[in-house]
């Protein structure tokens, strides 16, 4: 398994290199970095830090090093010049809006991506929905932005009686319920575009984001 500090570093990250790749390939390379993680890791456990909490430091860090690599250029149009693109699309594809996808997902992920989306509705309306409202009440001429709604999204999760979450609830109350039974039970009720459950695979779920496919 590659340790970590050389799984940062497969990457060129702004913050921490320059144009040169210098940094990087250093971090690579020397074997001074990886006693000096070592040593980090032995501090932690030392402070008795679990390996999840260690493990959701490295996560932190790791999306601020991706943050940092998406970068923002002025364009003007006929009547804004204060708009901004990002040329380099590519790097958003790593801490997308509300949505962590991995090969294998738990059910701890599914409650993380649950999370993540109230917090990007909460964003929503007080960035977007919030403020295009108050922009017409008051009569300020703005173009209108254009953004993905993922409240129907989080009804299937949270929605009662028939959210996921109300069915996983209801079906663990069962004596005889089993992971087949839930997954069933899920595929009869949620009958939305969000829920999908891949052929041949008993038992296995998925959810269609906006962003992607997860299961």
């Amino acid at each position: 398994m590659i340790p970590y500090w050389r799984f940062l570093s497969l990457t060129l990250f702004r913050y921490i290199d320059n144009e040169t790749g210098r940094v990087m390939h250093d971090i690579v390379t020397k074997d001074s970095y990886g006693r000096q993680f070592e040593a980090i890791q032995h501090c932690f456990r030392i402070i008795g830090f679990t390996d999840e909490e260690v493990y959701s430091v490295y996560r932190i860090l790791t999306g601020i090093l991706n943050t940092g690599n998406i970068e923002f250029a002025a364009i003007s149009s006929q009547h804004q010049t204060d708009k901004s693109e990002i040329p380099n699309p590519e790097a958003l594809d790593n801490d997308i809006f509300g949505f962590e996808n991995f090969a294998r997902n738990s059910f701890e992920q599914l409650c993380i991506n649950i999370a993540n989306e109230q917090i990007q509705f909460y964003f929503n309306q007080h960035i977007f929905a919030l403020e295009q409202m108050e922009y017409q009440n008051e009569g300020i001429d703005a173009a209108t932005v254009e953004y993905e709604d993922n409240r129907p999204l989080l009804d299937m999760f949270l929605q009662k009686p028939m959210g996921l979450l109300s069915l996983l609830d209801e079906e663990s109350r069962f004596p005889q319920a089993t992971d087949l039974t839930l997954v069933d039970k899920f595929e009869d009720n949620l009958r939305c575009k969000y829920f999908w459950r891949p052929k041949g695979v008993e038992l296995s779920f998925g959810i269609h984001h906006y962003a992607g496919k997860a299961k």
